[in-house]
């Protein structure tokens, strides 16, 4: 009999213990966090034996092979790619060396952790990547592959489907990171994520990493009535504590031993251990469930949990917010950006004088261009308590990570903050070594992404599936950058941001009246509407900055040339006024719906006469087309 076939008989017909961390219990021996652990195959065979033996000795039945991350993207990095089958066989054949006929190997495949904002790879490449590594596996003797600490849905099955072409005879149990008991990172839920590892290809499903055991455990319940496959588990040690700068895993063996026994009971067939998990852990989990009793569980009928497209948040009913006069009058966004500091008066005097001109949304900038100033959240709410404005929060993905993003997000809809702009932010500085100021970005997720845990807070939950109590009740905006020779790859952007749940766009600035004019019907297709970004020049200084430090504005040498030879003063805004008024006019004239106007240095008075001139020039196109027909 094959050791995969009988891998799967034991699987199938007792409970089995895992191994635990690799990179845990290299890092103890002394290994930089910030080398290669595959590479140590070759390198330090003995130590590598030495961890597998210590977790055979303290009674595991699966040997993780340490290769979690031995794909040629990954050690690229070190400038190891030509060893990815090296690494790969040579870490097969260490855990077979201890593991011997008694023990089972377990080929370790994590994700290829290429950087998404960087590019995301097509399945073909990604397929290529995992089949390079999952053959050098299979050559080194390896009984199953275990794909863990997946958070990509769609890459795993790149993964899944590698297997099949690579070594369709090598069973897989496929396992990914939920979040809270709940969805993945990416917004995956429990129910669609086993059905397309099934799908693709697996043999048993299961979570690892996490929070925890009682995440874990909180997993498995929802997974054991959806499928009657093994189902595996392998958590972290909960959640590490920071100590002389390195982490540190406390939870009690005693206590981990005692959830293992929980998730056997709730289903699971394999129970192991993620980062932070040591032998002794293990020998606990061992002696605590060796002997317990499968749980019979029955193939289900129908999925406990509905399987969500793959085109953005089902069943999402955001609400109109000032969408709802789209039509009976012109849609105007006015930019004010927060103070530097904390001198808020001038913003809230500037977001009245608008109120007074008409304006439908107070615009707040997130940190504009990377540079620090007031939290938008806290400003918006001032302007809306104290100016009776309706602001329009912008929130990027660059200043925080996923799970900051919700919480802002929810806490901004607790303050009655009901409009908001989804973008990815400009660049505070490379995101890894920090900028000249040592800032960070962080880009997590991307402005599809942001517009995705948004959407997600519109029906009552976050993007992994937590029931947050009520809709957050958001109208969401995005960006659109009509200053490309073509604006076919931005309107491919903005389907997408369409189907993640954008209900309308505002414009990167124009100064071209003729593509202006052409923005409403290049982007008609999308069904949101989309405000062109117009902001009046106060000098000519101020319109050769914005030619060439402003990223994404495209402002020709004959806008300068207008601004060129005026004092400073009335005449050299005057003429900026004039420049945007006839933009404003085109934009209109081609069937805009509004506008979107920046106040220049936070001057609201221009920003005023731009938008009196907005509801001047609609009313008049109305009258004229009323008089027309």
């Amino acid at each position: 009999m094959a050791r995969g076939e009988q891998f799967l008989n034991a699987l199938r017909s007792r409970v089995l213990v895992g191994d635990g961390a690799m990179g845990t219990a290299l890092m103890r021996r002394g290994v930089g966090a910030d080398e290669c652990f595959e590479a140590l195959n070759t390198s330090r065979r003995d130590l590598v034996r030495d961890i597998h033996r210590g977790y055979v000795a303290v009674g595991a039945d699966v040997l993780e092979s340490n290769t979690f991350r031995a794909n040629r993207p990954h050690l690229d990095r070190f400038g190891l790619g030509d060893k990815t089958f090296e690494f790969n066989y040579r870490g097969a054949r260490l855990a077979r060396s201890v593991a011997g006929r008694s023990v089972f190997v377990a080929g370790s495949v994590g994700p290829l952790g290429i950087d998404r904002r960087d590019r995301i790879p097509p399945d073909e490449e990604r397929q290529t990547f995992f089949a390079e590594q999952l053959a050098a596996l299979a050559a080194g003797g390896v009984d199953l592959f275990l794909f863990e600490t997946f958070t990509d849905l769609e890459e795993l099955r790149s993964a899944l489907r590698a297997a099949q072409s690579a070594a369709p005879d090598v069973p897989v149990l496929a396992q990914m990171a939920f979040y809270e008991g709940h969805g993945s990172l990416q917004g995956v839920s429990i129910g669609r994520a086993i059905e397309e590892m099934i799908v693709e290809g697996a043999v048993g499903v299961g979570v690892n990493c996490g929070r925890g055991f009682a995440d874990a455990l909180a997993v498995v319940r929802q997974m054991a009535p959806l499928t009657d496959v093994p189902i595996s588990a392998y958590p972290n040690a909960g959640l590490p504590d920071v100590r002389d700068g390195q982490l540190v895993y406390t939870q009690p063996p005693a206590y981990m031993a005692e959830m293992s026994a929980a998730i056997v009971e709730a289903g699971a067939n394999l129970i192991g251990g993620c980062c932070g998990t040591e032998p002794a852990a293990i020998r606990a989990i061992a002696d605590r469930i060796r002997g317990l009793p499968l749980v019979p569980r029955v193939q289900p009928t129908v999925p406990a949990v509905p399987i969500e497209p793959d085109d953005g948040p089902a069943d999402v009913e955001p609400a109109e917010g000032f969408l709802a006069d789209r039509g009976e009058r012109p849609l105007i966004v006015v930019e004010l950006d927060p103070p530097r500091g904390l001198k808020t008066e001038k913003v809230i005097a500037g977001a009245r004088v608008l109120r007074e001109a008409g304006v439908d949304l107070v615009s707040m900038a997130e940190n504009p261009l990377g540079s620090v100033r007031m939290g938008n959240v806290g400003m918006a709410y001032l302007v809306r308590r104290e100016a009776g404005v309706e602001p329009l929060v912008h929130f990027t993905g660059r200043d925080r990570n996923a799970l900051g993003l919700h919480s802002d997000l929810m806490g901004a809809s607790a303050l009655g903050i009901r409009h908001v702009l989804c973008v990815t932010g400009d660049p505070a500085g490379d995101r890894r070594a920090g900028g000249p100021t040592g800032v960070t970005s962080v880009y997590d997720v991307n402005s599809i992404g942001l517009v995705g845990i948004a959407a997600a807070l519109n029906s009552g939950e976050t993007k992994h599936g937590v029931d947050i109590g009520r809709p957050a009740g958001f109208t969401l905006g995005v960006a659109f950058n009509p200053n490309f020779r073509s604006m076919d790859g931005q309107i491919a952007k903005l389907h997408k941001k369409v189907a993640a749940g954008a209900q309308f766009a505002l414009t990167q600035l124009c100064y071209d009246e003729t593509r202006i004019g052409e923005i409403e019907s290049a982007t008609a297709e999308c069904g949101i509407p989309v405000l062109p970004g117009i902001m009046p020049f106060v000098s000519h200084r101020n319109a050769l900055f914005t030619q060439h430090e402003v990223p994404g504005v495209v402002v020709s040498d004959e806008i300068v040339a207008r601004m060129e030879g005026l004092p400073k003063g009335e005449r050299s805004w005057q003429a900026g006024l004039d420049i945007a008024k006839g933009l404003i006019d085109a934009a209109l004239r081609g069937g805009s719906p509004g506008a979107y106007i920046v106040a220049p240095f936070n001057r609201a008075d221009l920003a005023a006469e731009l938008v009196r001139h907005a509801h001047a020039e609609w009313a008049a196109l109305r009258a004229r087309a009323a008089e027309a027909s």
